[in-house]
């Protein structure tokens, strides 16, 4: 046997986490004069992500998404799903309509750091190099992932996202003492204003989330039939739930779909009126999903922002700063498609416009 088998071998399937010692501290923040909670961050978890399921994935991508895979003596070292897509002559390598989190699934055993850096750089690395020709690869790994060291390695470059996660330990309680106090004083105004209900009505959101950019400036990019498809799987599998904000009439105000898995609930899509909805109805489902998270001993993961005013506003709920690393490699087409679409989405911003669901929701 050489010595690659022997360095490496296939142990359970598990993400690939690293232990930062100054995540792993306790973390305490004091808000206008109040103890709130003292907690490690979320998400150290070995288990697959629900992004990460090969339902979600079929869900997601009309079963198109492909992979590429790793074996070790007739068992699977590795594997690294992906979802393809054509655009202006361009290929782009990178994670379903409304896949959060991707990256590669590995098995390997603990080690010294200078073994796991080895270890990462070649099993990535044999990875990348089944990966069908691109002009752009992008995907977005767990948070605390050390594989995007195994992509560094490789000569590939990662940034830094941003989300904020409030751990599984924290009581209701203390997250809620844990908001901004404007956030809190929203949530009581719309405690008088409107009805907040948890359902599986996805046709109900999804007419809202219509609604909302039909009203809006620029173009509808959602994929509403992939959205149909996902919460048609999550749902039944009572891995999804709906949370709505009716107002007089009963007219949804606000909306937000969360997903989770065994160890993270995500605020995964949000949806509003803007004729009828304030402030208040939309921090109102979001509290609701934290208090679900809390009922469900999950973290609660606000899914990650884009736009700076909506981190500013998803901070507010108290969750800490969690780092979602995003792998990118793009060959000299990729990067030119790329500085025509930020110049543009720039100059769309600067007119008022609005695109993204996630931009949505400051």
């Amino acid at each position: 046997m050489s010595d690659y088998h022997n360095e490496i071998t296939p142990v359970v399937w598990q993400n690939v986490f690293m232990s930062y010692d100054t995540l792993s501290r306790l973390a305490c923040v004091e808000q206008g004069g109040e103890a709130v909670a003292c907690s490690s961050p979320a998400s150290f978890t070995t288990g697959l992500t629900i992004f990460q399921e090969n339902w979600w994935l079929d869900a997601a991508s009309a079963s198109t998404w492909e992979e590429v895979e790793l074996k070790w003596d007739g068992s699977v070292g590795g594997r690294l799903p992906y979802y393809r897509r054509r655009q202006q002559g361009a290929v782009f390598v990178m994670m379903p309509p409304y896949t959060r989190l991707l990256g590669p699934m590995l098995t390997l055993p603990a080690g010294k750091p200078v073994t796991r850096a080895a270890q990462l750089k070649r099993t990535v690395g044999a990875l990348i190099r089944q990966l069908p020709r691109y002009d752009c690869f992008v995907q977005t790994l767990p948070p605390h992932s050390d594989a995007d060291l195994g992509f560094a390695l490789n000569g590939m470059a990662s940034v830094r996202r941003f989300t904020f996660q409030i751990a599984a330990d924290v009581s209701k309680e203390d997250a809620w003492k844990g908001m901004d106090p404007r956030i809190r004083s929203r949530v009581r105004v719309a405690g008088n204003r409107y009805d907040v209900s948890i359902h599986s009505d996805a046709d109900r959101f999804i007419s809202l989330l219509r609604s909302q950019y039909a009203k809006r400036k620029g173009p509808d990019k959602n994929d509403y039939e992939a959205l149909a498809r996902i919460l048609g799987s999550a749902l039944p599998r009572q891995q999804a739930a709906i949370i709505s904000a009716t107002g007089d009439g009963g007219k949804d105000a606000a909306a937000v779909a969360a997903v989770w898995d065994d160890a993270v609930l995500y605020l995964w899509v949000t949806a509003r009126d803007p004729d009828v909805s304030d402030s208040s109805a939309l921090s109102s489902v979001i509290w609701r999903a934290v208090e679900l998270s809390r009922d469900r001993r999950l973290s609660m993961d606000f899914d990650g922002f884009h736009a700076a005013e909506n981190g500013a506003f998803l901070a507010r709920f108290g969750g800490m700063p969690v780092v979602r690393p995003t792998v990118i490699s793009r060959s000299l087409l990729g990067s030119a498609l790329y500085l025509c679409r930020d110049l543009g989405r720039a100059a769309f911003f600067r007119q008022g416009g609005q695109i993204g669901g996630r931009e949505e929701i400051g």
